[in-house]
C-alpha cells in the first residue's frame, strides 16, 4: 500500500528516517500521518520512509513550480443519465471548447462524476477543492454552474477568485430538463439527510465534542513548542472535559485540533509565530551558519520576557526547532542548530557556551 508519492523513489526504515532527522521513531509516524513524509507499507505491515519526501522535508530539494493546469468538470445526477451517454457528450463539449477557445487540450484534467448536485460529499467535487486549495488549477471550465453544485455556488465562486482561478461557464445545451434534474436532485436529499440522521443516533452519544475553550488551550500550547503528549498531559491536569461524555480529553483531541488548524492555515495568508518572528529580527539564514542551541535558548528567553511573551523550556523549543531546521551535535555532545546564526552573538556559532 502506498501514500502520496512514495512508489518510484528510494524507500529508508522509520529508524533510519528517524536518525536523519534527529527525531524519534514515533516522531516520523506521526509526520506519515500528517502528510508530511510520504511512504509505503510493506506486506508484512512496516513502513517504509521516502527520502526524496525527507530531502524535501530538510530543505535540500529546490523544485520547480508545476505548471497549473485546466480542469474540467462535469457531473450527471443518475447512473442511467451516464449511461445514456450524457457525461460523456458533456465532457467532449468541455473538451471541444477548450480546444477551441483555450487553444488545446493539453495540459486539461478531466474530473467527471455521476452523483446529486445536492450531495457535497462527492469524491470529484471534492477532489476539485484540493486542487483548488492546493493551487494546481489556472482555470476551471464547467457548462453551468449547477454542474458543480445545486447550492453553495457563489462559496465555490469565492474560493476561486481568492486562489486566482478563472471560472469559465459555457452554457451549453444540456440532454435533459431542469425539472427533471431538480426532481431526482430533491429525492437524493431526502435519503442523504435521512441516512445522516439516523446514522447519528447511534453514536452522537460516544461522539467526541472538542469545546472552543479547549481548543484554544491547545493551540496555546502548539505554539509554545510543547509535544502533543505534552499538551495531553497539561489539559488533562487542567481537567479539560468533553461535555458528552464528562471525560477527559486523550492525546486524539490534540492531534485532530493541530490537524484542523493546520490545513486552515495552509488555506491562508502565512501567519508568524514567535519563534519565527524571532529568527527575523534577530538571526541570519545562511546553509553555512550554525548556532548552538543553549546560547540560542538563552537569547529567546529573554526577547520572550521583553514581548511579554511565555517563556519556553529548552525541551521545547528544541523540538519546536526540529521542525524548522536540521539538528546536530558536535564531537562533545552538544547540540546545534543549521542554517542559522545569531546576528549579535557570533561566538554562539562556534561555542555551546555563547
Amino acid at each position: 500500500m502506498t501514500h502520496n508519492n512514495a512508489q518510484g523513489s528510494r524507500l529508508i526504515p522509520v529508524g533510519e528516517a528517524a536518525k536523519q532527522l534527529s527525531v524519534s521513531q514515533q516522531t516520523i509516524r506521526n509526520y506519515c500521518s500528517d502528510g508530511e513524509l510520504e511512504f509505503m507499507v510493506t506486506a508484512g505491515g512496516h513502513r517504509r520512509i521516502s527520502v526524496a519526501s525527507l530531502r524535501r522535508y530538510l530543505g535540500l530539494d529546490e523544485t520547480p513550480q508545476e505548471e497549473r493546469r485546466t480542469g474540467i468538470y462535469c457531473r450527471c445526477s443518475t447512473s442511467s443519465q451516464t449511461k445514456d451517454g450524457n457525461l460523456e457528450r458533456q465532457k467532449n463539449r468541455l473538451l471541444d471548447y477548450c480546444e477551441t477557445e483555450l487553444n488545446g487540450r493539453e495540459n486539461v484534467l478531466v474530473i467527471a462524476e455521476t452523483g446529486s448536485g445536492l450531495n457535497e460529499n462527492r469524491k470529484g467535487y471534492q477532489r476539485l477543492i484540493e486542487l483548488v486549495l492546493a493551487g494546481k488549477l489556472e482555470r476551471i471550465v464547467v457548462e453551468r454552474k449547477d454542474r458543480i453544485a445545486r447550492y453553495g455556488t457563489k462559496t465555490f465562486a469565492l474560493l476561486c477568485e481568492r486562489m486566482n482561478v478563472e471560472l469559465i461557464v459555457t452554457e451549453s445545451k444540456v440532454d435533459i430538463s431542469d425539472e427533471e434534474e431538480m426532481a431526482f436532485d430533491l429525492m437524493s436529499l431526502v435519503t442523504v439527510y435521512s441516512a445522516r440522521i439516523h446514522g447519528k443516533r447511534g453514536g452522537a452519544e460516544k461522539k467526541m465534542v472538542l469545546t472552543d475553550e479547549v481548543k484554544t488551550r491547545i493551540l496555546q500550547l502548539y505554539q509554545q513548542g510543547l509535544a502533543q503528549t505534552n499538551i495531553t498531559v497539561i489539559i488533562r491536569r487542567e481537567n479539560f472535559r468533553c461535555p458528552k461524555t464528562n471525560r477527559k480529553y486523550a492525546i486524539h483531541a490534540v492531534r485532530q485540533t493541530i490537524h484542523q488548524q493546520e490545513k486552515i492555515l495552509k488555506a491562508l495568508p502565512v501567519s508568524t509565530s514567535p519563534i519565527e518572528k524571532f529568527i527575523q529580527e534577530n538571526c541570519i539564514r545562511s546553509k553555512d551558519e550554525k548556532v548552538f542551541t543553549r546560547p540560542f535558548h538563552r537569547e529567546y528567553s529573554i526577547w520572550c520576557e521583553a514581548n511579554d511573551l511565555p517563556p519556553v523550556t529548552s525541551l521545547n523549543l528544541t523540538n519546536t526547532l526540529k521542525r524548522l531546521f536540521k539538528l546536530g551535535r558536535n564531537g562533545s555532545g552538544y547540540s546545534f542548530i543549521n542554517g542559522i546564526a545569531l546576528k549579535e552573538f557570533p561566538r554562539a556559532s562556534r561555542s555551546h557556551l555563547g
